[in-house]
């Protein structure tokens, strides 16, 4: 696993700025979100600000089928978390996922390569943490068999 883009094989995850820059390749390239993007879950994103912007991105996309701005984004987290501040993480990272730098197209590709991975290996962690409790029951092994399989 370790020749994977981004992934750190001893942590089972991938670096905190390979799944920044996902984001903002599908920032800069809304087809790499109708492509690949859609699969991609909120909660494969192991920081929670990249959680908060991705489900904003996903949820836009749904409601008018393309990326919003910057200033899109804002609003909308504005309008969640109506009575409090939006947590100062989230709008750091909104701005640098919407200032970035353009992706030169040869890591745009490999990001893309390398989303793939991400929504695969993300899924697989999910199932293998989803069947942690289920290893000391014999009965159960099935369970965590179907969940590997549907990974």
């Amino acid at each position: 696993m370790a020749e994977i883009e981004g992934w750190q094989s001893d942590t089972l995850s991938f670096t905190d700025q390979f799944q920044k820059q996902i984001i903002i390749a599908i920032v800069q390239e809304p087809k790499l979100y109708e492509s690949l993007g859609i699969y991609i879950k909120p909660e494969a994103f192991e920081i929670n600000a990249y959680k908060v912007i991705f489900r904003e991105i996903q949820n836009f996309y749904s409601d008018y089928r393309s990326i919003p701005t910057k200033e899109i984004v804002l609003e909308r987290l504005n309008k969640k978390y109506a009575d409090k501040d939006i947590p100062e993480p989230v709008i750091e990272n909104v701005n640098d996922i919407f200032g970035a730098k353009r992706l030169a197209n040869s890591t745009s590709k490999c990001i893309e390569d390398s989303v793939r991975n991400f929504i695969q290996n993300q899924a697989l962690k999910k199932a293998i943490m989803d069947s942690l409790e289920d290893l000391d029951d014999v009965d159960k092994h099935l369970n965590i068999k179907d969940r590997i399989e549907k990974a």
